[in-house]
Formats: C-alpha cells, structure tokens, sequence
C-alpha cells in the first residue's frame, strides 16, 4: 500500500478522534484513567507513561532552548524516564 500525504493525515485525524474526541487533537488533554495500560496520557495522541512515549515528548520539549513549557516540565522528566506511578 503506497502511503501518500491525505493517507497520512486520515490516519492522524482517526487517532486524533480516537484519543481525544478532535480530529485535530488536543495539545492541551491529560487524561489519568484506573485500568488504562498507558496509565497516564498527554497531548494530541496522548502519549503515554507507560510504554516510554510520555518521557519521549516531555524531552523533546525540555530539549527545546527558551521553551516555557519545556523548562515547567524538565522536573517531571526523571519521573517519567522510570515510569513512576506515584502521585
């Protein structure tokens, strides 16, 4: 199957609907949900902590010089890159 620019972007929009109920995201959603095996969940597609997704995202923003939401975030990084549950 040849992969072409309006395949790409349906796909996105599916997962954006999927994930957070926008076919154009939601960089802003959070979602914490009791028995979702991603356990935490952030941003368009809602990367999540469980599977390493969620450190990945947080470090591209961290990574980012003069980013406010990177430097907000650059605490939390520890904590993601070990998968920590705790509250």
């Amino acid at each position: 199957m040849h992969t072409t620019p309006l395949k790409k972007q349906t796909a996105k929009a599916i997962v954006n609907i999927f994930e957070t109920g926008s076919v154009l995201g939601d960089y802003s959603m959070v979602r914490l949900i009791d028995g979702d095996p991603g356990h935490l969940a952030f941003g368009r597609s809602q990367s999540t902590l469980d599977y390493g997704n969620l450190h990945k995202l947080l470090q591209q923003y961290s990574d980012s010089p003069g980013d406010r939401l990177g430097t907000a975030l650059a605490p939390f990084l520890p904590r993601c890159a070990v998968r920590d549950y705790g509250s």
